[in-house]
Parts: C-alpha cells; sequence; structure tokens
C-alpha cells in the first residue's frame, strides 16, 4: 500500500510523476492492488459488523457497499443489512 502526504505538495508532484512514469501494465498492476486492498478493508468491516453472514451475504453486501442501493435492486432482490 502507499501512504503519501497529500498536504505535502513536492510529495504530492514527486508521486504524480511516478505515476505518469509507469507503463500501462504497471498502472493496471496497482489499480489491482488497490482493488484487492478494498476488497480486504469491506470484507473485514462486514464481517466485525456481521459475524453471522454466511459468505454468500457478505458478497452481498460488499455488493451493495461498492454499487449503491439502487444497482443493487437492479440484481437482487433480497433485503440486507451492511
Amino acid at each position: 500500500m502507499i501512504f503519501i502526504d497529500e498536504s505535502d505538495p513536492v510529495e504530492m508532484r514527486r508521486y504524480f510523476e511516478e505515476l505518469r512514469a509507469m507503463t500501462p501494465d504497471e498502472k493496471a498492476k496497482l489499480v489491482q492492488e488497490f482493488n484487492d486492498e478494498e476488497e480486504r478493508f469491506l470484507r473485514m468491516w462486514v464481517r466485525t459488523r456481521h459475524p453471522d453472514y454466511e459468505e454468500d451475504k457478505v458478497k452481498l453486501a460488499i455488493f451493495l457497499m461498492r454499487h449503491g442501493e439502487e444497482t443493487y435492486r437492479q440484481f437482487f432482490d433480497t433485503d440486507i443489512e451492511i
């Protein structure tokens, strides 16, 4: 995971220069790492709030948090608490 001081303009400039220098494959890998980290965080959050949820409910809760109520309702008719 990348930690930068967003209040430091020099550090932010350096960070954006590094991003611009990356190849498309490197950028895709970085996006995948961010997505994996988000998945771990959301899974942990749902499991903490709802330790009784089976894996299928955890996945539904994560889908709802990522895509919102309107999109969730287009695909699922199951009510779920997050």
